[in-house]
């Protein structure tokens, strides 16, 4: 009988040699209970969450299961699969349905049986409120640790963190400090806009030009300019320079939780309502001065806008996405500097400024559009380009099925060379050569002839019917005539699957654009370029 190993640990704290220690256990389980480990069926991850289906080495061993290519699993121990209820009940009525016993080598069971089911979700219950009650002494021990003055993490521009010793010289953590350059930054952009009225964007250019360090990223990197969400930030969560609360003086802890998505295991930002955030006094921290405070608070309710209000909103062009300045690779967007007329303009011009970008170049929308369209169905795909197209794929067609053969050929007699070593080493073995050489050798042997057996499978699969490039061309191109009148979203993926990007370059008074993709070419936009000054739109 045949038999699968899984082993996992999920810190990086935990030694990566976790998952070896395992896999010896499961391996000596194994043949106590009269089960082979088939070749190459030891599957493990590294550093992930139990609670979590998308691990790599898990969905691989259910793959496996299904095509029965064991009989059973071994696990060190229930958790080490599952670390959540829901997703523990739905694999093991898979695996019971497939036949596939699994044994838990902590517990002595067979989690499939009448009486591991029971166990399973007993234990499986408490694995999970044992993740739960983590979190929650996780969160109280930082709440405790902002209360006796301590940095639980993170850092705001304005502060320098430096380490804190008790009495005795031992370190006990770190604590925040007000960096004076910083601060003195903080404090400008509190009075240009609350005193001098410029608006985020106006503060942003000037910082750039006045070469202001900007803040730094999560990754401890200067960030390589300020933008107007920087200053601003999002008032759903008290950040950016503008809104948070840290510069008067008080810390706001419990802003936001990540919750994991259960159907892609991924964990996402939520934000939590200001009835649950925590507030602590500090007011060694405050860097702006009260009435400094109230009255750019005052403005911000007055004008009650927030960066970022429209992230994740669809675009709404038909070159959104598509359309990139030549000079610092950000995208086009849509400005409107005058009533009535829509232009596409560099982002980083707009909202950095000059000083990080000076390509204050404008093409009207309506222009840019219509040159677009016209280059696509004019010179982009002429019948002369599609036949040359479909001559070029079938050549390529013709190429690859002969190197497919040869490919097909050398990995069937790599894998007959691997099955050879294998039996080799495990003929050693049975005779009483066991030692962690042999037992290295033979994992590795393991997992090559299972990698070279899928390469073979791969190999051998019929090749997909080769459908004419002309033909799907013509009759994308009738699809996107009628689109550009009835759905812009389905045109604009069209125009990207046929230009990557259209990058837009100064040439003397003109913007040429740059066709970029599987087709390239030039369009000039002779008639229909402006430029904007420094100081406008801002």
């Amino acid at each position: 009988m045949r038999a699968a190993i899984y082993a996992r640990y999920s810190s990086e704290l935990q030694r990566a040699t976790s998952i070896e220690d395992q896999v010896r256990l499961c391996r000596e389980a194994a043949e106590r209970l009269g089960y082979a480990v088939a070749p190459g069926h030891v599957f493990s991850d590294q550093e992930i969450s139990g609670a979590s289906a998308a691990r790599a080495g898990y969905q691989r061993l259910l793959a496996a299961a299904r095509e029965r290519a064991f009989d059973a699993i071994v696990v060190e121990a229930q958790d080490r699969l599952w670390r959540d209820a829901a997703e523990m009940h739905s694999a093991l009525k898979l695996l019971r349905f497939l036949g596939v016993r699994v044994f838990s080598v902590a517990t002595k069971t067979d989690l499939t049986d009448r009486a591991g089911k029971i166990l399973a979700a007993v234990v499986g219950l408490k694995d999970e409120l044992f993740l739960e009650d983590l979190r929650d002494k996780t969160r109280r021990g930082r709440e405790g640790t902002i209360r006796r003055g301590l940095s639980a993490g993170g850092r705001a521009y304005g502060y320098r963190s430096e380490m804190v010793h008790d009495d005795g010289g031992r370190e006990i953590g770190r604590r925040h400090v007000i960096d004076s350059a910083e601060g003195e930054v903080v404090r400008y952009i509190y009075r240009l806009y609350g005193i001098d009225g410029l608006t985020p964007r106006a503060i942003a250019h000037r910082l750039n030009a006045e070469r202001m360090p900007p803040p730094r990223t999560a990754r401890g990197r200067r960030a390589g300019s300020w933008t107007p969400a920087t200053i601003l930030g999002p008032a759903n969560r008290a950040l950016g320079i503008l809104r948070n609360p840290l510069y008067a003086g008080k810390i706001a802890w419990n802003r936001s939780q990540k919750v994991r998505d259960p159907e892609t295991g991924k964990r996402v930002m939520r934000v939590r309502p200001r009835s649950e955030w925590v507030w602590h006094d500090a007011s060694e921290l405050r860097i702006v001065p009260e009435d400094l405070w109230q009255r750019v608070q005052a403005r911000l309710q007055q004008r009650a806008w927030t960066p970022g209000a429209r992230e994740g909103a669809r675009p709404k062009y038909l070159l959104s996405g598509l359309l990139v300045c030549g000079e610092c690779n950000a995208r086009y967007v849509i400005q409107q500097h005058r009533p009535g007329v829509q232009h596409y303009g560099c982002a980083v011009h707009y909202d950095r400024g000059p000083a990080v970008c000076d390509n204050g170049r404008l093409v009207r929308r309506d222009s840019m559009e219509r040159k677009v369209i016209e280059y696509v169905f004019g010179d982009l795909f002429t019948p002369r380009r599609l036949a040359y197209l479909d001559r070029a794929v079938a050549e390529a067609v013709e190429r690859m099925t002969r190197r497919s053969g040869d490919a097909t050929a050398e990995r069937e007699a790599a894998l007959r060379q691997a099955r050879r070593e294998l039996d080799n080493i495990a003929a050693a073995i049975r005779q009483g050569i066991l030692t962690p050489t042999t037992r290295q050798m033979l994992e590795d042997a393991e997992r090559r002839v299972a990698a070279l057996e899928q390469a073979v499978r791969e190999a051998r699969r019929a090749p997909a019917p080769v459908v004419s490039v002309r033909s799907v061309v013509e009759r994308d191109l009738r699809d996107l005539r009628g689109l550009l009148e009835t759905n812009v979203d389905e045109a604009r993926r069209m125009l990207a699957f046929a230009m990557d990007k259209i990058v837009l370059l100064r040439e003397g008074p003109h913007l040429v654009a740059e066709v970029r993709g599987s087709m390239a070419g030039l369009l000039e936009l002779h008639g229909c370029v402006s430029s904007v000054g420094a100081g406008r739109g801002i």
